[in-house]
Formats: structure tokens, sequence, C-alpha cells
């Protein structure tokens, strides 16, 4: 009997204890558990931000094509860099420590079945021996390279900020006043985000190339003065209906020219004094040319535009009779040419095929202010008449009067050089020359 008391008086104090006890533990649970879940949903926004955010930098970093030491080639031999600072080589096989200031060598078939990158492990600055430049340039971001049978294909990712410290120092000197330089900033970012909107190398995920086929990049170091025209416009492009725009540049403009022909040719010749290049080198420029119809024939043959009839006429034809500017656009740029030959005639058309065609590696080109230029593969510009013609014994000779350099659409560089030396800010020289609104990237 005792002992079932003393069961009975335990089992009530296990009721009465438990009775107790569980409110407390569940109103304990009930403050806890949302905390709990508050703290979960904390940590998961936050991880959402930082991967919106490391979204967001990625969208700021453009891929950029790094071309040989000619800039006519995109493969490479083989590599051979350094950085000053430890380097993470990531391949299939794993990843790999590179130490700083060693110098490493990658060839082709180091990467052809995969893509090796090259992640400096800290803002480093990356030399490749084997690509010449102006200067000796370094690189930041990353890198991925990819092996092809014709060599290794290079390309840099960075920034978009940090990308144009090394194109608006090659592309115009730091000498140019600061008004003019944040101009060239601007344009240059916003012909940057422009061509991100697609890739010119699918293959290798490559916006662009470090060429003038794009925007000369880190040819030059940089400079304090061109690295603050950068980062005083920070962020800022030229937009239309909310679009970035693709803002052309060149060189030197020749002027507001005509486009009636006796009108032209007398504008090249005479000038104005009121054209903001007046007193620029490349304002005017004259040059000889003599090259053989065997030479233009091949030329022309190598171009995708030609119809089937005037291909055909290339191929049959054994002299050439004349060659005459057959039309210009309002501004006065050659549109096209017509080539007179014995089996017919042919019309070219496009001012890069143009210039490509009627121009003589070597020649030597004359200039307004004295200076000479050593000819490549192109014609200055596409503002130009023929002087004078003559064709004998197979061979073309073309007196060629011209002015201006690069292909003559949007901003002149040395116009805004001009616009800033009187005083006006980026903002007029770029109201200048674009109808297009500043915006903020």
């Amino acid at each position: 009997m005792k002992k079932v008391v003393i069961l009975f008086l335990l089992f009530i104090s296990a009721v009465l204890y438990g009775f107790l006890w569980y409110p407390r533990q569940t109103e304990k649970l009930c403050i806890d558990f949302p905390k709990v879940i508050c703290d979960m949903d904390v940590r998961l926004k936050e991880k959402e931000k930082t991967q919106s955010n490391q979204k967001a930098d990625e969208e700021k970093n453009i891929r950029v094509l790094i071309k040989d030491s000619s800039y006519e080639a995109i493969y490479h031999e083989m590599l051979c860099f350094s950085c000053d600072t430890d380097i993470l080589m990531v391949t299939e096989r794993g990843t790999k420590l590179l130490s700083k200031n060693e110098i490493y060598y990658l060839k082709p078939s180091d990467c052809r079945e995969n893509p090796v990158r090259l992640v400096p492990c800290k803002q480093g600055n990356m030399r490749f021996y084997n690509i010449q430049r102006k200067d000796e340039v370094t690189y930041q971001g990353n890198f991925e390279c990819f092996g092809e049978k014709e060599g290794l294909v290079l390309v840099n990712e960075l920034p978009v900020e940090s990308y144009l410290l090394g194109v608006v120092v090659s592309e115009m000197p730091s000498s140019y006043p600061l008004e003019a330089l944040k101009a060239q900033a601007i344009v240059a970012r916003s012909y940057a985000y422009y061509h991100m909107e697609q890739k010119a190398y699918p293959q290798y995920r490559a916006h662009v190339d470090d060429s003038t086929g794009f925007q000369v990049y880190q040819n030059v170091t940089a400079t304090a003065k061109t690295n603050q025209a950068v980062e005083e416009t920070k962020d800022q492009v030229l937009i239309e209906a909310g679009m970035v725009q693709e803002c052309m540049y060149y060189s030197t403009s020749a002027g507001t020219c005509p486009d009636k022909e006796k009108s032209f040719q007398k504008y090249i010749r005479n000038g104005s004094e009121k054209d903001l290049e007046y007193e620029e080198g490349w304002y005017r420029w004259n040059c000889e040319v003599t090259v053989s119809w065997e030479t233009l024939r091949d030329r022309l043959l190598g171009q995708t535009s030609l119809s089937e009839k005037e291909r055909t006429i290339c191929q049959k034809a054994k002299k050439l009779k004349k060659v005459t500017i057959s039309q210009r656009n309002k501004n006065g740029r050659v549109e096209e040419i017509e080539l007179k030959t014995d089996a017919g005639k042919i019309l070219v058309t496009d001012q890069y095929r143009i210039r490509r065609l009627l121009a003589q590696n070597g020649s030597m080109v004359y200039k307004k202010d004295g200076t000479t230029f050593l000819m490549g593969t192109i014609l200055p510009s596409p503002f130009f008449y023929f002087a004078n013609v003559t064709i004998k014994n197979g061979e073309i000779g073309l007196s060629i009067m011209g002015g201006g350099f690069g292909h003559g659409s949007g901003m002149s560089q040395n116009g805004a050089k001009q616009l800033a030396i009187k005083g006006k800010g980026y903002q007029e020289i770029l109201d200048y020359y674009y109808d297009f609104k500043i915006s903020k990237r």
C-alpha cells in the first residue's frame, strides 16, 4: 500500500511538472522560431544581394581579345608572362599556384582540350613578354587562354572602367586638354557598352579586340591625367531613346566638304581658315601611288562585295583603261569608284574597300605642316580626289589630294582638342558632335 501511494505521488508530481514546464517551453519555442526564420530570411536576402551584385559586376566586365604584336593576327605562338602578385592557373586538372615575379610559359597544346584561366590573387599587373606594344604595358583583370591549331588565343576580362584606363591614353594623346580627354572617355565608354551587347568573337566570348578595328587598348601606359578623365566621368555614356549609342570617333576632320566634285576639289585645295583643324598636319595631305593592274585585280578578287558579273570581268580583263570617282556622300566622302577595263566596268563601293584597294604600302604621304608619313595598307581618309591619273605599260599612277585622317564619322579628336583649347567643356564638345544625351550607366 505504501508503495502504491509513493508511485501515485510520483505520477502526480510528473503531471504537475509537465503542466508547468510545457507552456514555458512552448512559449520559448514561439519566441525563438520566428527569430530563426527571420535570421534565415536575412541570410537568404544577403546571398541574393551578393549574387545580384556579382551579376551586375559581370555585366560591367568586358572581354577583350588581345592580338599579336602586329595587331594583324589573333593567334600567339606561345605566351610568356609574369605578374607582380601570385596567380591561380585554373585547368581541367585542377588549380595551380604560380609565384609572383616568376616567368612562365604557356603553349597552345596546354589549353587545346579546355581553356586555361589565369587569375591574379590580388589586383595584379600581368606582363606578356611575347606581345610588343608602343610602351611596355601591363594588364589587369583575369585571362582565358584557348588553344587552336593556328596558335593560342588570349582574352582579357576586366571591368569596363579599368579597360577605359588603357583605351583613353591609347586613343588620345595625354597632352591634350583634360576636357577633350573627358569627352574621349565618354565616347569610348559608350562604344564599349554598345559592343558588349554582342560578341565580335563569340567562340571566345570576346566582345572586342584591342586593335583599331574596335578601340586601341593598352598600347601606351596610362597617365594621371588620362586616368583623371576616366574617373571624373565614371559610368557616363551617351544614349538615345534609352539605349547606349555606338559613338564613332576618328583623328582629324577634313572640314565641311561639299559633295559636288568641282566644289569638293576646290575646297580640298584651298581649305578654310574657319575649320577647327585648319592648323593640324592631317587637315590636308597628298601622295603618289603607283600600282599594277595585276595587283589591283588580286585585291579586287579578294573582296566579297563583287557581283558574279564583276568577278568574271575582273578575271578576264587584261588592262585598266580608266579609274574615276563615281559617287560621294553628302559630306564629300568617297562612296564609289569606277574601274573601266578592256573586259567591262567594275564598281567598288565602301570607303574601306576603296581605301585599301588604292593604297601603296610604304609610299610617302606629305602632310600640310610639312611632315611626312609612311602609308600603310589603307589611304589616310575617304576625303580625296585624283589630281592626276596616268596609265602606262600596265602601271597605274595616281596623284591623290586629300584631307583628314580616319573614317570621318562622329567626333574628331583633334577637333575636340581645339574646342577644349577654346574653353569648351566636355559636355559642349559632345554636343558639338552628337545629338545624344549624357546618362549614367
